[in-house]
């Protein structure tokens, strides 16, 4: 097994814990959407929140491997990581041209995947992840 930088493990660390937050928000979308399918007045909101529940489920269960892959210093776990801190930053500052965050939101979400990024490009980092 490689050194791992106390780096990655954090980042690791945080990434579980995101990873079951969402998962934990996925499961509670699956009980909000059974709940509005037994309803008298169903206005098809339920089907909105269970696709929405899906997609959080599979983002969870990728953000574990993700997670995992990093602790065990898995080199695809770098080139994955990069490509989804990327579309995290392109996804921020696109929504703060389209007036969906507040700039001060914009600011501070894209903190973590700018990190994350300077973080895994710097040259001892790439080595232990073998890149």
């Amino acid at each position: 097994m490689q050194n791992r930088p106390f780096g990655v493990a954090l980042i690791s660390i945080i990434v579980a814990i995101e990873a079951i937050f969402q998962i934990l928000a996925a499961l509670a979308m699956f009980g909000l959407s059974t709940a509005g399918f037994f309803t008298t007045t169903y206005t098809g909101a339920s089907a909105v929140i269970m696709a929405i529940g899906i997609i959080a489920l599979v983002v969870g269960i990728i953000e574990l491997v993700v997670a995992a892959g990093m602790w065990s210093m898995e080199s695809w776990t770098w080139v994955l990581a990069v490509i989804i801190s990327w579309i995290d930053v392109v996804f921020d500052i696109v929504g703060a041209f389209v007036n969906s965050q507040s700039f001060a939101a914009t600011l501070v979400s894209i903190i973590v995947p700018v990190i994350v990024l300077i973080y895994f490009y710097q040259p001892g980092v790439r080595k232990a992840f073998g890149r």
